[in-house]
Formats: C-alpha cells, sequence, structure tokens
C-alpha cells in the first residue's frame, strides 16, 4: 500500500504514513500541472466520483507526493497515468508552491506549468481519477472562480487566483 509523505510546517519530511492512516492534523505533499495551451486557454479537468470533490473541476493534474517521489517525479507520473500525457519534463517549469487547508486536508502544493495543444479527444483519461477534461478560457475559469466556486474544487479559493495572475503574463 502506497505510504505518503509527512512533512512538517515548513514542508521538510518528517515521516510516512499508509495514506488510509493519514488524520487531519497530518500535513502531506502534492504536485499539480496547470496545462495551458499557446493561447491561454487552460485544461482543467472534472474529479471522478469517488474523489475527493467529486464532480468538480480542477487542475488536470494531481496527486500526492508518495515516499520515495520528490514533487518533480511525482507531476510527470500523474500526468501521465491520470490523462496520458507524456509531458517534457525538459518543458515543465516550477511554479509556485502553495500551503492548502481546507475540509479537514492540510498539504503543500508544488504547481509546475507546462504549455501543450494536446487534443482532449487523443488523451487517455483514468476513468477513476478523472471524469472529463476540458480546455476553458482564462476568463470562463475566472467566472467560475467569482460567480459559480461550487463548480470548482474546495481548495480551489487558495491557488486559482495565484496560478491565474501569474500565467496572466504567458497568455497575453
Amino acid at each position: 500500500m502506497a505510504r505518503i509523505i509527512i512533512v512538517d510546517e515548513n514542508d521538510t519530511p518528517i515521516g510516512a504514513k499508509p495514506r488510509e492512516a493519514v488524520t487531519a492534523d497530518d500535513c502531506y505533499r502534492a504536485a499539480a500541472i496547470w496545462i495551458t495551451k499557446p493561447g491561454g486557454d487552460i485544461l482543467m479537468a472534472q474529479r471522478a466520483q469517488g474523489k475527493t470533490s467529486a464532480g468538480r473541476w480542477g487542475a488536470a493534474v494531481t496527486g500526492t507526493v508518495e515516499e520515495g517521489e520528490e514533487y518533480l517525479t511525482n507531476a510527470i507520473k500523474e500526468s501521465a497515468e491520470e490523462i496520458g500525457l507524456m509531458v517534457n519534463p525538459k518543458k515543465l517549469e516550477k511554479g509556485p508552491h502553495i500551503r492548502t487547508q481546507s475540509s479537514g486536508r492540510n498539504y503543500f502544493t508544488q504547481w509546475y506549468t507546462y504549455v501543450t495543444d494536446m487534443p482532449t479527444d487523443v488523451m487517455e483519461l483514468k476513468k477513476d481519477e478523472v471524469a472529463q477534461v476540458r480546455w476553458l478560457s482564462r476568463e470562463v475559469v475566472k467566472q467560475m472562480l467569482e460567480k459559480e466556486p461550487k463548480l470548482l474544487v474546495e481548495s480551489a479559493p487558495q491557488w486559482l487566483p495565484k496560478l491565474l495572475k501569474e500565467t496572466e503574463v504567458e497568455a497575453a
């Protein structure tokens, strides 16, 4: 069974636990990739039934960092597993490092950014993780956050504004 890296308030590893033994008091690591098209559209994923925030939209690639992994290796693995996108590590750019605390969950996410124009119809989705993916304009994503936040994963208000702002120049 997978063991999750547990970290302190500075994101320094202090141990590992089986996934099912992680509690609200534990802080752990996650990796995520903010995927955009050259024109700025954002690849969003709808979470599969049975997952945290099921039916809601979030980043196309996210994963919990397991024992023996680093943020980067987890992000690359999750991209291939969840949506069938084999990212070129040389084109994966390190983004913000954000601590999220919501709904009894406490974790650090190392974000990466990646640009591709891969059509969604050729992506191979892991259906128990991702129900569907869509390319959405930056404006649609902003509107979701401002007017329909219940469509987004619960943690989105903690990271989405920062990613929209940090990638705004790239899309312009």
